[in-house]
């Protein structure tokens, strides 16, 4: 039987900007998408979840809430490279400054040069040495529709993923072999989800005298606002914990415990 071989490819920026339009909740767990987007485009084994984004560069003088939105970032996307078939590939992203011609005034502000380019050129360069059957792109980018035009020229479908279509361009799509409606990922179990929810639940039930042990909510603590499946679980209060969400700390007899973010 012929496997049906599905790469991933992620535009990060606009993959998050399409998530938060759709309203749908930005907690996500990217094993059940991967494996919703192979199934999707009738795919039967994962070559690789590509995951493309800029980052800041840390500069003296920038703003402490800045700092703290690099350090969650940087702590996604180090999760992300250690889940299985899962790459990332970071770029720094480039200060630009444009002067208001009404009032004068600077405004700067920092945009991605090389995320396009590299992923559109990662993708054709995998697909001419069949490295995959069929690729997916979440992202909505008309920057895009070269590869997928270059993929179709190969002989390779590609797919077009997005939340329910938002931000999704018309010459993308026209270039797509078909598009895929990543909210069928998140679905009411994800909706349903609700890690904050679920420590402050176990926080009640304890009590201010004891404390929410992370191994007993792991493995133990029984809610509906948790995944049922304990890898999932532990997968999501650590993604959660790498939002700031949740946070770790040593209780007093020294055991680890799991407290909602001060």
């Amino acid at each position: 039987m012929h496997e049906n071989r599905v790469a991933i490819f992620v535009d990060g920026k606009n993959f998050y900007e399409g998530l938060r339009a759709s309203g749908s909740p930005t907690r996500l767990d990217f094993g059940a998408l991967a494996r919703f987007v192979v199934e999707a485009a009738a795919g039967s084994m994962l070559t690789g979840l590509h995951y493309f984004t800029g980052v800041e560069v840390a500069r003296p003088g920038d703003e402490a809430a800045g700092a703290d939105e690099g350090r969650g970032l940087e702590g996604f996307l180090t999760f992300l490279e250690t889940q299985p078939g899962c790459f990332v590939y970071r770029f720094p992203r480039r200060s630009r400054s444009v002067t208001c011609s009404a009032c004068g005034n600077v405004h700067g502000f920092t945009e991605e040069k090389e995320v396009d380019t590299s992923l559109v050129a990662t993708m054709i360069r995998q697909a001419a040495v069949h490295a995959f059957d069929a690729a997916v792109l979440c992202s909505g980018d008309a920057d895009h529709t070269p590869a997928l035009e270059a993929l179709r020229d190969l002989g390779k479908p590609a797919w077009v993923a997005t939340f329910g279509g938002h931000g999704l361009s018309r010459r993308l799509r026209q270039a797509a072999y078909g598009h895929i409606d990543l909210n069928g990922a998140i679905g009411e179990r994800s909706a349903s989800l609700d890690l904050v929810g679920a420590v402050r639940d176990a926080e009640l039930y304890f009590g201010e005298a004891r404390y929410v042990g992370l191994s007993m909510f792991l493995n133990d603590w029984r809610s509906d606002k948790l995944p049922r499946d304990p890898t999932e679980r532990q997968r999501a209060v650590q993604q959660a914990i790498d939002a700031g969400q949740l946070e770790v700390y040593a209780a007093a007899d020294g055991c680890k415990a799991v407290r909602v973010a001060r």
